[in-house]
């Protein structure tokens, strides 16, 4: 027996041995993913009286932990981090490579900064950053419930979750390829190990067998992990952790009534539930009770009512890859109203009932009446409202669009007692039968200010009237159940009245210049109240308070009567109890007035040449220096040598007059100096003159056919055009004169019409130049426009010569209109009135024909110019008065044309 114990034992000890170092580890093997090499190690172990070189595999267990502090110490000493043991990362890197990235995006840079390369940085794979970026762009948001169940797709009920996002998956995750997975291990043997599921299926850890791993449950593949590296590791029971570093992904393709259907790549974290999530969910017409999910050709049904009472039942529905979710339209859906639970829009199956409704609803509250509902219900094309027992119709099918209403139980309670007034606790009590009023008061408990002598007990009647019934309070409370402890009925309340509001309250106020106004300010009628008191009862009067103040007394008995009583505030505080300190009344209201409301703001003014003209606040103080300071000092134009200063005096009757000061003072005064004291008093108003004629210099400007065109400056007064044309050398060769042109921008004034051609002296053509005016003179372009109307232009021209409605004709020389007219345009057309033709020059100026009776003169044209003639006014256009008649004035016109023409010809006849 004893053999055999020992057998037992070395068994043991070579099984903890094995298992604590992997077979066919050498010293060498603990360098790997460090920076330490193996001379290094070496030498560390030979300060340490270990020589690597010796060490056989059966004496590693031994010198395990002194090879691992080896380590950590060059480790230590070379800044690199250390860890804990053993660590080992067999991953493969499934990110999209520098030149698949370049294939998709031509700009890496750009890519960075966009809005995908956040989502990456945010821990996004790329191809979710891509999803999610077009999700963004397509995603309805901000939408409500259609139905209860849309709202857990959009408020975050479900956790959707990225490739990088570290969870605890089910047991029931079934682990496929591209899933890592990182095991701990820490006890007598310590190692930090990542691997990843390959192609194949498996992982394969260093030192040991490979592993299949895929298409195992989550739950499963612990087990067999455990068990597994238990074969090559030392530990114990709780000293070996397994997680699911990153989920792979999986490609899923979505379908129907969702917001952006196609395909997506998720996390296979994610349930089928949550992968409608990346589709933006269902659509408002998207069913919850029968969305099917197909894996290889295999359908399964979610409901998601099911998961909203057993959450855990959304694991049954893990992702696989090429999977296909398709959400059908809605079906039947009601709704339900009353105080449930939940109440709103329900989907329903096929054959579910009221009762079946009520469940999903999550079941009724205390004050729902299930006796009986009501159905709105739409029966041929019509609304119909039908009432059900309950328990007849529980077992009723329901149909689509039914709106389901229960009543709600709206009985009051009526086994209580109320109680208000002077008592700490008011409000209702229970009615107990035989109840007293002391009993109730135990519980709601009496104020020191409650009265005793009387309070009531309000009793309602049978025909809804209001008895009172008194209770001699005090009595009932000494002799508990007496006659005068009342018995109490249900509904009864008490009143327990306050002595407070028995007492007339001694009222007073004090407003005005005092630190703390009061209004209303109760007092102890009792104790004599003086004005002193009053005035400190409101911490004082301010400084700026007057000596006086004045009190209105207000009649008790008649409110419209009030008395005004000055007082002596200043004595009143000084002497407390004098004739000024007078005793307060009720009702009093206490004014103490402040010194600004018995003085006038003063002010005085300044205009002129300053630089900010105004008012200023007046004070003894002031001089002229400061009031001209505070305007800004005075500016280029001022005339220091005369500033008027307007004063009020009066006369010996006391009338006021106002007078004028003119001072001096030097312009580079200094504000700091005390010269130039000149005294100011109040309302004075200052008047700063201007240096005669000065002024800013003042710029004309000419242009076009002049010798020297530009700007000049008005050097004279009452420089005029023909003056600012010799300064600019005079017209040239091609210049046309007559018409020229003036502009005025002074006061928005704008062309001035003149004759260019009359500007001699101070004739009134030659205007006088002000600052900003511009004069054109244009170039002689000798032509000469005749306007086609009123001439027979139309018969003599094509008419495309006079599609404007106008002809150009070469100017010869300076004849009149009608020549023109004679020989360009065909002569006077018969319905011309040739005694309204005008001829308008290149300056704007009009020239209008002169009528002398018999005679015309014809105004002279100039180049450039535009020849205008008018038409008759037919007769039966005219005014109805002018063509029935001729007045007196009219007749007298006529008579005086007649004579005109007659001495007219005479002249003329002399002449010759």
């Amino acid at each position: 027996m004893k053999k055999i114990a020992i057998v037992f034992l070395m068994f043991f000890v070579i099984q903890n041995v094995s298992a604590q170092i992997p077979s066919g580890v050498s010293p060498s093997d603990f360098l790997k993913g460090t920076n330490v090499t193996q001379e290094e190690l070496k030498g560390k172990l030979k300060e340490k009286g270990l020589d690597i070189e010796n060490i056989s595999p059966q004496d590693l267990p031994q010198v395990q932990g002194t090879i691992e502090d080896a380590i950590k110490e060059i480790q230590s000493q070379k800044g690199q981090n250390t860890g804990s043991g053993m660590t080992e990362d067999l991953t493969v890197n499934n990110e999209l490579s520098k030149e698949d990235l370049e294939d998709k995006f031509e700009d890496l840079d750009e890519l960075k900064s966009s809005q995908i390369g956040k989502r990456v940085e945010d821990g996004a794979s790329l191809e979710e950053a891509i999803s999610e970026e077009e999700l963004s762009k397509r995603t309805v948001k901000g939408r409500a419930a259609s139905i209860y169940g849309h709202s857990i797709f959009f408020d975050q009920t479900l956790d959707f979750y990225r490739t990088t996002q570290t969870s605890t998956p089910p047991d029931n995750y079934i682990l496929g390829v591209g899933d890592k997975i990182t095991i701990n291990i820490f006890g007598r043997s310590q190692a930090d190990l990542i691997y990843q599921i390959e192609n194949d299926g498996f992982i394969r850890p260093s030192g040991m067998y490979k592993i299949y791993l895929k298409g195992l449950p989550y739950g499963k593949a612990k087990f067999l992990l455990r068990s597994r590296f238990k074969q090559a590791y030392a530990f114990d029971k709780g000293q070996f952790n397994i997680d699911l570093n990153t989920a792979r992904t999986v490609r899923v393709n979505i379908y129907g009534e969702v917001y952006n259907p196609g395909s997506y790549t998720i996390s296979a974290l994610n349930s089928a539930l949550s992968a409608v999530i990346a589709a933006g969910g269902p659509t408002e017409n998207g069913s919850v009770r029968n969305i099917t999910y197909i894996v290889n050709g295999k359908e399964k049904h979610i409901d998601v009512y099911d998961f909203l009472t057993n959450p855990n039942a959304v694991m049954e529905f893990g992702l696989v890859n090429n999977a296909t979710i398709f959400i059908p339209p809605l079906s039947k859906v009601v709704n339900l109203g009353g105080q449930f639970v939940k109440t709103g829009r329900f989907e329903l199956k096929d054959g579910e009932t009221i009762e079946d409704l009520i469940r999903i609803a999550g079941g009724t509250r205390k004050n729902v009446s299930l006796a009986n509902f009501n159905i709105d219900r739409i029966v041929n094309s019509e609304r119909r409202l039908s009432t059900y027992n309950f328990e007849s119709a529980k077992n009723m099918e329901l149909e689509d669009l039914d709106v389901i209403t229960f009543r709600n139980n709206k009985m009051a309670y009526e086994n209580y007692i109320f109680i208000n007034g002077a008592v700490r606790f008011p409000g209702d009590y229970e009615w107990q039968n035989k109840m007293t009023v002391s009993q109730v008061l135990k519980d709601a408990i009496l104020e020191k200010y409650s009265r005793l002598d009387i309070a009531y007990v309000v009793r309602r009647n049978d025909d809804n009237t209001f008895r009172f019934i008194s209770v001699a309070l005090q009595k009932a409370l000494d002799n508990p159940n007496s006659i005068d402890d009342i018995v109490l009925q249900s509904g009864d309340g008490i009143k327990i009245l306050d002595i407070r509001d028995f007492t007339d309250l001694f009222l007073f106020s004090i407003t005005g210049a005092v630190r703390q106004p009061l209004v209303l300010q109760e007092w102890d009628q009792e104790s004599q109240m003086r004005l002193s008191d009053a005035i400190n009862f409101a911490n004082g009067v301010k400084v700026n308070a007057t000596k006086f103040g004045y009190i209105i007394r207000t009649s008790i008995e008649n409110p419209e009567i009030k008395e005004y009583k000055l007082v002596n505030i200043e004595e009143a505080l000084k002497s407390k109890g004098s004739s000024s300190d007078i005793v307060i009344e009720v009702g009093d209201s206490i004014v103490i007035p402040s010194n600004e409301r018995f003085s006038d703001e003063l002010f005085v003014r300044i205009g002129g040449a300053v630089r900010s003209s105004g008012q200023f606040v007046y004070s003894n103080t002031l001089t002229l220096k400061e009031v001209i300071v505070m305007a800004g000092g005075v500016s280029d134009e001022a005339e220091t040598k005369k500033i008027d200063i307007y004063r009020l005096k009066d006369n010996d009757q006391g009338h006021p007059y106002t007078t004028m000061i003119t001072v001096e003072i030097d312009k580079n005064m200094d504000p700091l100096s005390a010269n130039d004291r000149i005294e100011i008093r109040p309302n004075d108003v200052i008047e700063v003159r201007k240096i005669p004629n000065y002024g800013a210099i003042e710029i004309v400007e000419i242009a076009g056919e002049v010798m020297y065109p530009g700007n000049y400056a008005l050097t004279i007064d009452n420089e005029r055009i023909s003056d600012i044309i010799e300064k600019a050398g005079g017209i040239t060769s091609e210049g046309n004169l007559k018409g020229g042109r003036l502009t005025r921008i002074e006061d928005n004034v704008g062309v001035i019409i003149t004759n260019f051609g009359s500007l001699n002296g101070r004739d009134k053509s030659n205007v006088i130049m002000k600052h900003g005016d511009k004069i054109i003179i244009p170039a002689k372009h000798d032509i000469v426009q005749i306007s086609v109307v009123g001439t027979n232009a139309s018969e003599t021209y094509d008419s495309l010569l006079a599609s404007n409605g106008v002809i150009t004709v070469p100017f010869g020389r300076s004849n009149r209109a009608g020549k023109y007219i004679k020989a360009y345009a065909g002569g006077f057309a018969k319905n011309a009135k040739k005694g309204r033709t005008f001829v308008q020059h290149k300056s704007g100026r009009m020239v209008k024909t002169k009528n002398l009776g018999l005679f015309r003169i014809y105004p002279v044209v100039s180049s450039n110019s535009q020849i205008i003639t008018t038409l008759k006014v037919k007769k039966s256009e005219r005014r109805g008065s002018e063509t029935k008649q001729r007045d007196f004035y009219g007749d007298f016109k006529d008579l005086l044309a007649l004579v005109t023409s007659a001495l007219t010809v005479v002249v003329l006849a002399k002449n010759i």
